[in-house]
């Protein structure tokens, strides 16, 4: 194991810190473009679907549906797979700002503490938050697709 001084550990905290703030933009950027192309996808194929109703049979209406169940469930598992990241990525920051005196009262500001305590807790869990507001927008879309094939409007001629 190496030796640091004080000087050269928090030179390593910040550091794995700022590494960590940027792992975090990219790990939302990355599920916002993601769900930007999927939500793409989806009002193209909509579109389509108002275009074409009258010409779609029960059928092909079963075998997209299996398709958009299918890319759904892929969709939801590469929002949940990069939001595990972000959750694991998240615990390191606390613990880095916690070490740095972040959430003590008096450690940087004479008298108060920089961070609340409550910021220990990330308020993206469950459908809050970055991630579950992204899932529960593409469940919009899916469900809304779907009701587009089954229950159609066309504004198609006759």
């Amino acid at each position: 194991m190496i030796n640091l001084d004080d000087e050269s550990k928090l030179n390593v905290l910040l550091t794995i810190l700022n590494e960590r703030y940027s792992a975090s933009h990219k790990m939302r950027e990355r599920s916002t473009r993601f769900a930007l192309w999927i939500l793409g996808f989806l009002i193209a194929a909509g579109s389509w679907l108002i275009l074409n109703d009258n010409d779609i049979v029960l059928g092909d209406k079963a075998k997209l549906t299996v398709v958009t169940v299918i890319v759904a469930y892929f969709s939801y598992q590469y929002i949940t797979d990069i939001k595990r990241g972000f959750d694991r990525n998240w615990q390191v920051i606390v613990t880095i700002e916690d070490a740095l005196g972040c959430f003590e009262e008096g450690s940087l500001i004479d008298g108060r503490q920089l961070y609340p305590e409550k910021y220990k807790h990330p308020v993206h869990s469950g459908l809050r938050g970055h991630f579950g507001t992204t899932i529960s927008l593409l469940v919009v879309a899916f469900v809304v697709l779907e009701l587009l094939l089954w229950c159609g409007i066309s504004v198609a001629g006759p």
